[in-house]
């Protein structure tokens, strides 16, 4: 059996935890088929399937939002909570390191986005583990001192690189290789659904003729809501069939964002409506989508947006590589907000009923499949375990 520990720091309403867990889900999924099959077979067949099994542990360090509580309890795996990273760094480390030794762990799979993860790989490194991947899914972060600071010590630990992009691979790993995995999502769960339209649109009192503006996300710095505050009221000046719907919750930014909404006097036209679990019916009720992030790596809700059938006006912060569709349209910032709302009072409603196979398709070749790609990712793990450790215990047999 493949023992594997997947780190977060922290698990929240984030894009990050969200993609992680979606692929830990769907590689569970695979793993049962896989299981299945190999019972049917002969005895040998499903020994080998046993040791070929991927035991997938998860750890994280910090906060942990109970709203992510189903799908932790739906995993049924082994979940470690270590000391807050940030906070008590040396015992995180210290504790991670005997978790690792103790547990004796083949993989690490270190989720981030600079070189502070040089904490996770030299612990892995000292605790054993022969196989240190660190997965990158941002194009820059928010301690850039600390990150040039462990850059050295970085690269010397880890083993494989990961990413989300092309962007964020370059901005962690340089010239260095690095393997590429892309978001995926469920893409039959978010293609675009006509009756959760309609249901979704009744229950927000919305009428046929008027237009619902999106954006998902949590109130971080990053996600720029007060920018997106600064477009809607242009919008408004325009325009009075337009409402605003902010998704997401948590962030620093929030309280902020709700001040500067009663101060612009937009509180009838603006609906805050916090974290949803089944957010696919509700990207069914809106017309456009926006995010004018100020940075990203490669955003999930990007793809979720295209998947159904949603036209989205993104910052030119965030990477070109998110855009699969042509009706993604990528804004600079500089431009302004005025000049956003011009666009988007411009950009008509998509008939988007019809086109979900065409989508799928789209999606699908773009390499945004969750279901390929967390069975690429499981075999990634089987590939360079086989490569390390069993040739590793082959070398030591012939000595």
């Amino acid at each position: 059996m493949i023992r594997i520990l997947i780190l977060l720091n922290g698990i929240g309403l984030d894009g990050i935890t969200d993609s992680v867990l979606s692929y830990m889900e769907t590689i569970k999924e695979i793993e049962m088929i896989r299981k299945n099959i190999s019972i049917k077979k002969s005895e040998k067949s499903s020994q080998e399937a046993s040791e070929q099994a991927l035991n997938i542990m998860l750890g994280f360090a910090g906060a942990f939002d109970k709203k992510v509580t189903w799908r932790m309890k739906n995993l049924g795996m082994t979940v470690r909570r270590f000391p807050d990273r940030q906070k008590n760094t040396l015992q995180y480390f210290q504790e991670l390191l005997r978790y690792i030794k103790q547990n004796q762990i083949h993989v690490v799979h270190a989720h981030g986005n600079s070189a502070t993860l040089a904490v996770e790989m030299t612990a892995a490194r000292l605790g054993g583990c022969e196989i240190r991947l660190a997965h990158c899914h941002n194009t820059s972060c928010t301690h850039p001192f600390a990150d040039q600071l462990l850059r050295p010590l970085f690269y010397r630990n880890y083993t494989h690189g990961l990413a989300c992009g092309k962007k964020a691979g370059k901005w962690l790993f340089q010239e260095r290789p690095f393997i590429l995995i892309p978001n995926g999502q469920d893409i039959s769960r978010f293609l675009f659904n006509p009756d959760a339209r309609k249901s979704i649109r009744m229950e927000l009192g919305l009428r046929d003729d008027e237009f619902a503006i999106g954006h998902v996300g949590n109130f971080s710095e990053a996600k720029n809501h007060r920018f997106v505050i600064d477009i809607f009221r242009e919008v408004h000046r325009r325009s009075s069939q337009h409402k605003l719907y902010l998704f997401g919750d948590g962030g620093s930014e929030k309280a902020k964002v709700m001040k500067k909404i009663t101060d612009c006097g937009l509180d009838s036209w603006i609906s805050l409506e916090g974290f949803k679990t089944d957010i696919e019916n509700y990207l069914s009720a809106m017309d456009i989508m926006v995010l004018p992030s100020l940075y990203e790596g490669l955003p999930n809700v990007m793809i979720q947006y295209q998947i159904s059938g949603l036209p989205v006006l993104f910052s030119d912060k965030i990477t070109q590589e998110c855009q699969v569709t042509n009706f993604a349209h990528r804004f600079p910032l500089a431009i302004g907000a005025e000049k956003w709302a011009q666009k988007i009072i411009k950009l008509s409603k998509r008939d988007r009923d019809g086109e979900q196979e065409s989508i799928r398709n789209i999606m699908t070749l773009a390499g945004f499949n969750i279901n390929q790609n967390a069975e690429n990712l499981s075999k990634t793990y089987r590939k360079l375990y086989k490569k390390i450790y069993k040739n590793k215990n082959m070398a030591i047999l012939h000595k």
